[in-house]
């Protein structure tokens, strides 16, 4: 594997993946980031208490690429595991990808980056490409030849994410932001002052709007390039229905404090009726 990058310097980018019983995913996941055309990484797997062979595993990829490090703790759930990865990443920009997901293409990394670098941007998007255990994965979209082709990235500042998000203004196919916290690059002082809830399911949505609403500009990539799995057991299908609605009531209510609080009151109404949206739709 590629060990160009030295190790004396920090990485432009610190990948962190949680890691828990997923032995059977694990390695294709790794993998798919190790094959990245875009070298200058560190991975940070952390893993979390894990009882079958994934922390092993995480220890012998060490040895496979020195842009790997691992961090082992006791149980502590999704949220936690990610704060340990930001507390001990050196990039300067950050991403998180599930141990059970995969990349779908080596150009992730690259066209990423290129676009928050070409965009002098604060998060760059990729959508993702859902599929079922066991299936084949899918192909990724990339909708352009360059990103210098006029159709490649749309650009909103914060606010006008916030407005798009709740008023489901259309754009082209590929760029979107959906709540979940993987297919992106973020600036990782955004994090400065930012971390995951721990102990709840919809963890993203608890945090979005802290990382978004001031951001200067958001590049959207005309691509899907993440692999997201969906399987059985994974934190959301196996959590009860009661603890799922809990949760997402309590992010969306911070939410509607927190744009009332910075003075955004029209999207304090448009987050009251997305809230109301998803309870209808999950009865």
């Amino acid at each position: 594997m590629n060990n160009e990058i030295s190790k004396n310097r920090h990485p432009e980018i610190s990948i962190i993946m949680p890691v828990y019983q997923v032995e059977s995913y694990l390695k294709e996941c790794v993998d798919s980031i190790l094959t990245q055309s875009f070298h200058d990484f560190e991975l940070l797997l952390i893993d979390d208490g894990s009882t079958d062979n994934s922390g092993a595993m995480c220890d012998e990829f060490t040895i496979q690429d020195h842009r790997i490090k691992v961090f082992h703790q006791s149980n502590k759930g999704l949220s936690a595991a990610r704060n340990t990865g930001l507390d001990n990443a050196c990039g300067k920009y950050v991403t998180l990808i599930d141990s059970d997901d995969v990349i779908l293409s080596n150009d992730f990394l690259k066209i990423l980056y290129d676009a928050i670098q070409r965009y002098n941007a604060d998060i760059s998007v990729t959508g993702h490409i859902s599929f079922k255990d066991n299936a084949p994965l899918p192909k990724p979209y990339i909708g352009f030849q360059s990103l210098d082709d006029v159709d490649s990235v749309t650009i909103l500042n914060g606010y006008q994410y916030n407005y798009w998000k709740y008023n489901e203004v259309k754009i082209p196919i590929g760029r979107f932001f959906p709540n979940p916290a993987h297919g992106k690059l973020y600036r990782k002082d955004l994090f400065n002052q930012v971390r995951f809830p721990e102990g709840r399911i919809y963890e993203t949505v608890s945090i979005q709007h802290l990382l978004t609403l001031y951001c200067e500009r958001i590049a959207f990539v005309n691509a899907s390039m993440y692999g997201y799995r969906i399987r059985q057991h994974s934190i959301e299908t196996g959590t009860n229905s009661e603890k799922k609605m809990q949760d997402m009531i309590k992010a969306y209510q911070e939410r509607i404090d927190y744009y009332n609080r910075e003075g955004y009151p029209e999207l304090a109404s448009y987050a009251e009726q997305s809230l109301l949206r998803w309870l209808n739709n999950n009865k």
